[in-house]
């Protein structure tokens, strides 16, 4: 198969993605650990999620996309509820006692949920050699960079956020796997403002 190089702005826009992801993404659990300091944690999360929510769906409407319903509308509720509420809760709450850089590591365990529940589902991808060490690796190097933690910190409530980190990937992993069997007919935009309104 012939592969075609990537022209000079198709390489910029995806330095430019990665860029975004790395700024957003990274310092969303600092925002939080800054956030929850001041805010409960509930309210934190419900007004991030609806105010997002609410300026996407105004946004979406005014550009003629319609509203999901039924069974989609219903399946946006369910990776809503799994990936925003739940999982993004935990993380949300978790982050009152535990650090911020700390919290990024626990949910670092994201892929290995994900190969696992893929594995499971009958039309989902075998796990093989090569993942299985790919997985053992990424443990085993979160392991050394979590153990000194685990060793100085013997606070209940920082162990009950670690461990609510530690469900919060699961949780996302199932949301994920579960929106991809179901792929929404929507603006990819709509599904994610309505996940986020619902969170809310």
């Amino acid at each position: 198969m012939e592969v075609r190089a990537l022209t000079r702005r198709e390489k910029i826009t995806a330095y430019a993605a990665w860029g975004a992801v790395c700024v957003f993404w990274g310092t969303t659990y600092l925002a939080i650990r800054i956030g929850v300091r001041t805010v409960p944690p509930g309210l934190f999360g419900g007004l991030r999620f609806l105010t997002a929510g609410l300026i996407f769906l105004a946004y979406l409407r005014c550009r003629g996309h319609a509203f999901p319903e039924g069974r989609e509308f219903l399946d946006m509720v369910i990776v809503g509820l799994a990936l925003l509420v739940t999982s993004n809760g935990l993380v949300i709450w978790a982050e009152q006692w535990v650090p911020s850089s700390i919290a990024a590591l626990l949910v670092a365990t994201l892929p290995f949920w994900m190969a696992g529940f893929e594995a499971a589902l009958p039309s989902g991808e075998s796990l093989t050699l090569r993942k299985v060490m790919g997985i053992v690796i990424g443990f085993g190097g979160l392991v050394i960079l979590f153990a000194p933690e685990i060793r100085t910190t013997l606070d209940m409530a920082y162990l009950q956020g670690v461990l609510a980190l530690l469900f919060a990937p699961l949780c996302w992993s199932a949301g994920s796997v579960y929106s991809k069997s179901r792929p929404a007919k929507s603006h990819p935009l709509m599904a994610a403002a309505m996940q986020m309104t619902i969170a809310g």
